[in-house]
């Protein structure tokens, strides 16, 4: 059994287990808004295994899961959640807390157990830190933007002076303010925006890349699937082409890495100990490589459709151990 951890609108699971559904391999997928009973679990020094009762929102579908029978898993989304409803009838807020805590324990041992499987991706993964990461970049060779983190005015102007320079958020997401949802795109930096702007929070500043394409790639066991993206001649795109101009879209091509490139993100890769994932890089118009970041639990449809790459496919087979009819 094939045990995916997901949330429901995730509409990249969905293209997997069409392709799970085609091979006839059997698979349980646990979504966030589904609920989560912990049955039993045994931890001894002969055996060590666990049992779900996990009750599916829209079906109703009552699933039971022996982790003896879990040969493979995908963590694409979300968390386990154990239900805890017990906990509502706890009056204190400090013992409300301290049963919490106690509960998450166990559904991180749960968590840690899965990642023992064959597995693809882990929770932990989405916690990778942006600056960690264009460190562990640099380390093992590969070039990264110039970065400053500051909240002094006079230290950007300072950083600026050497040449065109943008920021962005420390971290992807969204902001919820109902109804809508804000995002923290890259900005470019002009001189009057910093006049304007003199007082602000710490905030990351790098150089501007004068790129020729961005290079997104995703990468899957020791394959990196890459595209380049021609953004730059598109003044929606050309700082940041996730600021999608739907009526006339980047053309988006597959693109062959360098050997010294994937060398080096393969090292990268087994220094953020991860083993999937979604990266950003910019190559410049001469002929120059810039790792931008990486996001273990990223899209990947995005570089598969375009490039027909059927990386969802790829997915599937890796969590059947390459065995399909």
């Amino acid at each position: 059994m094939i045990f995916i951890l997901s949330e429901e609108t995730d509409h990249s699971t969905n293209e997997v287990i069409k392709w799970l559904k085609f091979y006839n391999k059997n698979f349980v997928r646990v979504n966030d808004v589904d609920k989560i009973e912990l049955e039993e679990c045994s931890i001894s020094s002969k055996k060590q295994f666990f049992n779900l009762i996990i009750s599916t929102k829209h079906s109703g579908d009552i699933l039971r899961v022996n982790s003896d029978k879990i040969t493979a898993y995908w963590y694409r989304r979300g968390d386990i959640r154990l239900n805890s409803s017990g906990i509502k009838n706890i009056r204190h807020p400090a013992v409300t807390q301290f049963a919490i805590t106690q509960i998450r324990d166990v559904e991180e041992y749960l968590l840690y157990k899965l990642s023992l499987k064959k597995s693809i991706n882990k929770l932990s993964d989405i916690f990778i830190n942006k600056m960690i990461a264009i460190d562990a970049a640099s380390a093992v060779g590969l070039k990264i933007p110039e970065t400053l983190i500051t909240k002094n005015i006079d230290h950007v102007i300072k950083f600026k002076k050497k040449g065109s320079i943008i920021t962005k958020s420390f971290k992807e997401g969204y902001i919820n303010i109902n109804p809508v949802f804000l995002s923290g795109p890259t900005i470019k930096l002009e001189n009057e925006v910093l006049e304007k702007h003199t007082t602000f929070n710490v905030s990351l500043f790098q150089d501007c890349i004068d790129k020729f394409a961005d290079i997104r790639i995703f990468y899957l066991n020791s394959t990196f699937y890459a595209m380049a993206i021609f953004s730059q001649n598109d003044e929606s795109t050309n700082v940041d082409f996730r600021n999608y101009n739907e009526e006339k879209p980047n053309r988006n091509v597959p693109f062959k890495l360098p050997k010294a490139v994937s060398t080096k993100l393969t090292k990268l890769i087994e220094k953020l100990q991860i083993n999937s994932g979604s990266i950003d890089m910019v190559l410049d118009k001469k002929n120059n490589f810039y790792f931008l970041e990486v996001n273990p639990i990223g899209q990947f449809e995005m570089t598969s459709k375009p490039c027909n790459y059927l990386i969802q496919k790829e997915i599937a087979k890796e969590l059947t151990n390459g065995r399909t009819k």
